[in-house]
């Protein structure tokens, strides 16, 4: 596989949901996948909060997965910041914790898939992306849940 190595500049990071750093990926030349190559931490509710997700070295994406005849309208690695905390929480199910739960006592706490689309929603509008566009890419994963069974 020859790769190439992109950096992705992320605007409006001053916005109250946040992410820390630039992405960097090792992307594939013929553009079927790309590699995390150094990672970062998107909070959610405001920046500095105590619930985050981590995206790790390493992790492995095809960027944005959409329909066929969505594809002319999404490019395939557009706001892939958002997409990866968006995967990373279908993967695991959990928001990462600064400080242990106090009646649980656990370092994380369970998310819920409508939870994780709302999040989405969310961290695309920190990257500027346009309010009509938002809301095509929450429809499509609520209507992607919907029909595989909610699962």
């Amino acid at each position: 596989m020859r790769v190439l190595y992109l950096r992705l500049k992320v605007m409006g990071c001053d916005m109250p949901n946040s992410y820390t750093g630039d992405l960097y990926l090792a992307l594939d030349v013929a553009g079927h996948g790309a590699v995390v190559a150094c990672g970062y931490r998107y909070y959610l509710t405001h920046k500095n909060s105590n619930e985050f997700v981590d995206i790790e070295v390493g992790m492995v994406t095809d960027g944005v997965t959409v329909p066929p005849w969505l594809r002319p309208f999404v490019r395939q690695w557009q706001y892939l910041k958002a997409v990866l905390v968006h995967d990373k929480f279908c993967k695991t199910l959990r928001v990462e914790l600064v400080e242990a739960d106090l009646v649980t006592g656990k370092m994380w706490r369970h998310i819920g898939r409508a939870e994780i689309d709302k999040e989405f929603k969310i961290a695309l509008g920190v990257l500027g992306c346009p309010k009509l566009k938002v809301q095509i890419f929450y429809v499509g994963v609520r209507v992607w849940f919907y029909f595989r069974g909610g699962k």
